[in-house]
């Protein structure tokens, strides 16, 4: 059985047709086997009664709800259950345990008739209480004290039939403390079910927080992973320029060193390839300018020219 309630904070959402997320309850054998949110925003009244219905649902517990929305939903074929208050998880136990309170006044235009109590699987009302009568002991008493004034021999009869009385009443008495102890024992199973199912649901909340978190630790790592690698290969780029910048800049002072040296040979070197003369350098020497007074690079004092 699939069970349908409209979604508002972990509680029941007071209007049926607003309600943004409906909470679907999965149950077997009068326990809750798993739950499902879904999201229904947009849905008109009659879609949405549609909608539950392909999602097999097969009981509506709601709070407030319209007449047209009811018979939407009995047109589709879902029982429903208005009027309920309170938290989703909570409500789902008392349904399973027979003990949810519903109020068919929350039909909105429809007649109010409260106090009427929810059971599942199809019973529509509790089970007939029985009323126990004691035994008529009083007709027989009489009957004997009445024996026992005329004849005055029944007095033995009399007395058996007080005790009989005694025992019927202790009888009577045990079998009232056996029902007692019984009720209180089906009370005490009944909290610690509903107490375990309470239990499975908030695991099962966690359960899904946890892997939602888990999701979003993934996503982040993944984030992380691109920007580091983003990173690097920007880093990379900025790496691969530099080289090219220094092997243009290895290249650049290559060629200004060549050309220095290719300035300096040249200053050093007299025609054809010659050192200049040690006359040329001097400011002492020709008033006209350098050693040699016949100009260029030929001097006659060079002791290399003679002979």
């Amino acid at each position: 059985m699939r069970i349908a309630m409209p979604f508002d904070k972990e509680r029941i959402d007071q209007t049926f047709g607003t309600a943004e997320e409906f909470i679907l309850y999965d149950t077997l054998g009068g326990r809750i086997t798993q739950y499902d949110l879904v999201n229904v925003r947009g849905y008109h009244y009659e879609k949405l009664a549609t909608f539950l219905k392909s999602q097999a649902v097969d009981v509506v517990i709601c709070d407030s709800i319209t007449t047209q929305e009811a018979r939407a939903a009995e047109a589709c074929g879902l029982t429903l259950y208005p009027g309920v208050k309170g938290k989703t998880n909570d409500v789902i136990v008392d349904y399973l345990n027979g003990v949810m309170r519903y109020d068919p006044g929350a039909i909105r235009a429809a007649k109010a008739t409260t106090g009427q109590t929810a059971y599942p699987y199809g019973s529509a009302t509790p089970n007939n209480t029985r009323q126990s009568s004691g035994p008529g002991v009083g007709a027989a008493v009489g009957a004997a004290i009445a024996g026992a004034v005329i004849g005055g021999l029944l007095n033995a009869s009399l007395n058996n039939a007080a005790n009989n009385q005694q025992q019927r009443r202790q009888m009577a008495e045990q079998q009232r403390q056996q029902q007692m102890m019984a009720e209180q024992q089906r009370q005490r199973q009944m909290a610690a079910e509903q107490q375990r199912q309470r239990e499975l649901l908030e695991q099962q909340r966690q359960q899904q927080m946890r892997e939602q978190q888990r999701q979003r630790e993934m996503a982040a790592n993944q984030q992380r992973q691109r920007e580091i690698t983003e990173q690097q290969r920007q880093l990379a780029e900025q790496q691969r320029r530099l080289a090219e910048q220094q092997r243009l800049l290895e290249e650049e002072q290559r060629r200004i060193s060549q050309a220095s040296r290719q300035n300096q040979y040249g200053q050093q070197t007299g025609p054809g390839g010659r050192p200049p003369y040690p006359g040329n350098n001097d400011p002492f020497g020709n008033p006209f300018g350098g050693g040699n007074p016949f100009g260029g690079g030929f001097d006659p004092r060079d002791p290399r020219r003679r002979g």
